[in-house]
């Protein structure tokens, strides 16, 4: 798994699983879209996961993981957006979508949702990342709701693919471990992969 993410190349979303696995893709265009993707989001962790205590932690998890997210890929990088308040009904024009997609292989769980603006710097990641900003009024006001700090508590592997004023791909990898416990006490993983269009599959 590592030597795939530190070939520091693009790899799409599937590429970090293994074979068989299920998955789903959808785009996000309203405030319904994402009420109607976190829904089927949450169903697909119970199909793969049985309805137990486990997987109501881990869709619980994956759902705000993704919440976060896709607020942050339609408030933070959407210069027309930038202003208005997260918690309002938003729609999308044609050229401002989300793409959203998760996968499973048996052990390890992938989303990826992706942007068309490529706003996302490492700086900032870094910035939300660093304990210090945990508190910091700022940077719950740029991130918003959990922040890039608790994003990465909730995933083992979180990798930021960013075309600069193109597109940024988050793709977050989490082991679905069968004690809850197991997943808490994986290492965490960081990556910043900046590439510029020639270099995009």
């Amino acid at each position: 798994m590592l030597k795939k993410i530190n070939k520091n190349s693009v790899l799409q979303l599937d590429e970090f699983l293994s074979f068989p696995n299920i998955s789903d893709h959808k785009e996000i265009h309203s405030t319904e879209d994402k009420r109607i993707v976190l829904t089927q989001l949450e169903d697909f962790v119970y199909k793969i996961c049985g309805k137990t205590e486990r997987a109501h932690h881990y869709s619980q998890m994956v759902c705000e993981l993704a919440d976060e997210l896709i607020l942050n890929g339609i408030f933070n990088a959407n210069p027309r957006l930038k202003n208005a308040k997260r918690s309002e009904p938003f729609q999308l024009n044609k050229k401002e979508f989300l793409d959203i997609q998760w996968i499973f292989d048996g052990e390890m769980f992938g989303l990826s949702i992706k942007d068309p603006f490529g706003k996302l710097s490492k700086k900032d990641i870094l910035a939300y990342l660093d304990s210090k900003q945990k508190n910091d009024p700022l940077a719950k006001r740029i991130s918003g709701g959990l922040g890039i700090k608790m994003i990465f508590e909730r995933l083992h592997h979180y990798i930021v693919n960013v075309n600069p004023d193109k597109f940024t791909e988050v793709i977050c990898l989490l082991h679905f471990d069968k004690k809850f416990k197991d997943f808490n006490n994986r290492l965490r993983s960081f990556h910043y992969i900046s590439n510029s269009e020639r270099n995009i599959r």
